[in-house]
């Protein structure tokens, strides 16, 4: 909004990338899931953003791994790759002042798209990666407050290599959810003749 650029990116590689892998890992493994030191999920779901959730659960869980609603430490190790940044080599941390508002976070959200689209037109597979945004904590110890600065907001990170195998992202995609389809998120006001035509 209005050019603000509020994000700022820290770029990890190397040593710094495996011993936050390292330590992320060992506080998950011991059961220290931390939290977002800002709000990320709304207490009053709507019944669409609900439906959202559970297929995507479904879909990535049930149906690719075979793991039932009930299986939580199967999920959990799921989930655990998330922290191994999934072999990436170079991970990114996208951060947000403490002082950031709701528009400030839809800039953000447009930068990181940006950040996709760019690695996608090059063949590199990206992840965003919410789960790292509760270890601020750790990322500040690891990386010191250069790298996390204290008046931050650790929004999310995105892991960035080339795909196992060879695999072309732009021929051959990952893993990809289903989405709402269009009726249940778009309203219309057109002209009936521009609607006929659009549909034509």
């Amino acid at each position: 909004t209005d050019n603000a650029q509020p994000w700022s990116v820290t770029v990890i590689q190397g040593e710094a990338r495996d011993k936050l892998s390292q330590r992320m890992l060992e506080a998950f493994d011991e059961g220290r899931d931390g939290t977002q030191t800002y709000k990320k999920y709304s207490a009053n779901n709507t019944p669409l953003m609900k439906k959202g959730k559970e297929t995507y659960g479904f879909e990535l869980y049930e149906q690719k791994h075979g793991l039932s609603r009930d299986d939580k430490d199967g999920r959990r190790q799921k989930y655990r790759p998330n922290y191994e940044f999934w072999g990436a080599p170079v991970l990114l941390l996208l951060n947000l002042p403490t002082n950031a508002v709701a528009g400030t976070f839809i800039d953000v959200g447009s930068f990181m798209y940006a950040i996709l689209l760019g690695m996608h037109a090059y063949g590199l597979g990206g992840k965003p990666l919410g789960s790292v945004a509760k270890y601020t904590d750790i990322c500040r110890e690891v990386l010191g407050s250069e790298g996390m600065p204290e008046n931050e907001h650790l929004i999310c990170g995105v892991c960035i290599g080339w795909p196992t195998g060879g695999r072309d992202p732009r021929e051959t995609p990952d893993f990809f959810p289903s989405r709402l389809i269009l009726d249940e998120t778009t309203r219309w006001a057109v002209d009936s003749e521009w609607s006929k035509a659009s549909q034509a």
